[in-house]
């Protein structure tokens, strides 16, 4: 009777936060980040801008995800992957095992800054009605490493605040074979996450006892992920994979559910992907030149980081 009014109240909470703050976090640790978001707005002042760019961002307001390309965008990108695969040809490695970048992006490619400083930071503004600023930024190549796809490879929800959004810039073509990513848009989302908590408290220890001792915490994303997987295609729900040329943006909310980066045989695709919140003033991009925007944590402990 107890654990079935703790599980009905945390169910609750889940479901309230997600449907007002856009997270799966919790209303305790949510809600600060909405409260901030909210000053920035009133703080800001709105320009005009490209009209691509407005109309990007509204299709970012209904979907949950949205893209732009520009010729300027697609110039700047191959300027760094021609650098990247100068490197890569010269034998000067900028791989760690995971084949995530090895030396902070904004400090190596100065055509970051151009990008955001020319349309980027117009358009994450148009999103937010607001400032922005980067928590971090991950450069990455995604390769064919294993038989089947594995980790952010399988369908995932991040899980951190509502506020943040994940914008990923293409250095390489995005393409299907080369592992462009999936996404489903925010109301299609809202409508497998109720029955997650249920359905995990099912689920998992069958795993466990299916495997005849406690789940790790991979093993427990992994039936998630099959679960998402499974809630997709039973509710013929709509899957979306941009593809476009270098220099495409694809920005996307956090929270919604997506799955990338397994390419196909012999294909490569690099990529930078920022993780962006709501600022109270514009980007401050002479700090970033002198620090970087190296990933420090899954989230920020303040929202006005």
């Amino acid at each position: 009777m107890l654990s079935t009014l703790k599980h009905a109240i945390t169910d609750r909470w889940f479901l309230q936060s997600i449907e007002k703050y856009r997270s799966k976090m919790g209303p305790k640790l949510a809600a600060p980040f909405a409260a901030h978001y909210e000053a920035c707005r009133t703080a800001y002042t709105p320009h005009p801008i490209d009209k691509q760019l407005s109309a990007a961002a509204e299709r970012f307001s209904i979907d949950g995800f949205a893209t732009y390309w520009s010729e300027r965008n697609r110039v700047l990108a191959d300027s760094m992957l021609g650098k990247i695969k100068a490197l890569e040809a010269a034998g000067h490695c900028p791989w760690n095992d995971d084949y995530m970048f090895t030396r902070d992006p904004w400090q190596e490619f100065p055509e970051i800054e151009e990008i955001f400083k020319s349309e980027l930071n117009d358009f994450v503004e148009a999103i937010y009605g607001s400032h922005a600023k980067i928590f971090y930024a991950k450069l990455y190549k995604s390769v064919r490493r294993s038989a089947e796809p594995e980790g952010s490879q399988l369908w995932h929800s991040d899980g951190g605040p509502g506020t943040c959004t994940n914008v990923m810039l293409y250095l390489s073509e995005g393409t299907k074979e080369n592992g462009a990513m999936e996404v489903i848009c925010w109301q299609d989302a809202k409508k497998i996450f109720p029955g997650e908590k249920a359905a995990m408290r099912k689920l998992l220890p069958e795993a466990a006892a299916q495997a005849g001792r406690p789940l790790q915490r991979m093993e427990m994303r992994t039936v998630l992920t099959a679960w998402y997987r499974d809630q997709i295609a039973a509710r013929g729900i709509l899957v979306s994979q941009p593809t476009g040329q270098p220099g495409m943006v694809l920005a996307f909310r956090n929270n919604t559910i997506h799955k990338g980066g397994f390419p196909s045989e012999g294909h490569v695709r690099y990529v930078i992907v920022f993780h962006i919140y709501p600022s109270l003033a514009p980007m401050p991009y002479e700090k970033y030149r002198n620090t970087g925007v190296a990933k420090t944590g899954a989230f920020p402990a303040n929202p006005a980081f």
